[in-house]
């Protein structure tokens, strides 16, 4: 490698370190493996794909995509065999970018294999997104691997600050069976399986993933949590059964917040998303969330939109002529 590829390289890790550790500490998918796989497939930012939609992951269109799009010759043919345009995600930076592939890996079932890896588990990252499937190249992981050893991208921190440690205070709860329940309170925004059993925490919140088969009343049993408290903590499922549910669908165990803890200040609405959909994401209230952005009841914020995840209202800024 030219050392002039090489400070192209380090010229891209420096500009997107902070989306990174932004990203692992909201979603837990590790830095390294981001930058490396934005590394890998933008060609450090040169990629026609990046200069010209913003998209540092390679991520198509796929059927569920109404934002915008990009068209190129990649690996898609006709009836006939012959090369055709292949759709392409378009983002407005590449910071969205960088966030749609998050929620891409998190809000897939195939991956979710991934998110019980240390996070310093770089090689079981890379190797897990192969089998997993998310490209066809035999020797993805491998590459990740060398790129993240080259330039030891698994050593990068946040600037200024020491890397999060989770801590875990046991507290003992007597539930109406006169169970004792150990209830593990889980001090980070990111999205961390911490047990055995299935419970994962965002924002400070419990869930568990919706599973076939799987009924509230057996979430209730499983936890010792009363069952009428689950619709509760979780209002859009008031009149839905759980076989009507995604896997990758959240069924809360406690109440959301009414803001978010992270470092995150701001979420950058993208395609297909919802008011609901952002609340759950980042587990905190509906209505919360729509006042502190001044939304209408049942107003849908637009692709682009900017919304406050904590703090007081937004400013309405002043009409001028």
């Amino acid at each position: 490698m030219a050392q002039g590829d090489i400070d192209v390289k380090k010229k891209y890790i420096e500009q997107f370190r902070w989306i990174a550790l932004k990203e692992m500490e909201l979603t837990g998918i590790p830095a390294a493996i981001k930058l490396a796989q934005g590394l890998l497939e933008s060609n450090a930012g040169f990629s026609t794909l990046a200069t010209e939609a913003n998209n540092h992951f390679g991520m198509k269109c796929h059927n569920d995509w109404t934002g915008l799009t990009y068209f190129k010759e990649d690996d898609d043919r006709d009836d006939k065999g012959r090369l055709i345009p292949s759709c392409f995600r378009k983002f407005s930076s590449p910071e969205e970018s960088y966030h749609a592939h998050s929620l891409w890996l998190t809000q897939r079932p195939r991956y979710s294999n991934l998110f019980t890896l240390d996070p310093d588990d770089y090689k079981g990252w890379a190797h897990g997104l192969k089998k997993a499937g998310y490209a066809t190249d035999p020797a993805y992981g491998d590459k990740l691997i060398s790129i993240i050893e080259k330039f030891e991208l698994h050593k990068i921190q946040p600037v200024q600050k020491p890397p999060v440690e989770l801590t875990f205070e046991v507290q003992a709860e007597t539930t109406k069976s006169g169970k004792i329940l150990q209830k593990e309170s889980v001090k980070t925004a990111a999205v961390v399986d911490h047990s055995k059993s299935g419970v994962w925490v965002m924002n400070e919140v419990r869930f568990v993933y919706a599973k076939p088969g799987i009924k509230f009343t057996d979430i209730a049993k499983m936890y010792d949590i009363p069952l009428k408290k689950l619709p509760k903590f979780n209002p859009p499922l008031l009149n839905k059964s759980l076989d009507q549910l995604s896997e990758n669908h959240r069924i809360f165990l406690e109440p959301k917040r009414k803001e978010f803890h992270g470092e995150q200040k701001w979420h950058v609405v993208q395609a297909n998303e919802t008011l609901q959909s952002i609340a759950d994401y980042y587990a905190i209230q509906t209505e919360p969330l729509r006042k502190r952005n001044r939304l209408f009841e049942k107003e849908e914020p637009t692709i682009g939109t900017k919304l406050k995840l904590n703090g007081k209202k937004i400013r309405i800024r002043s009409l001028r002529n």
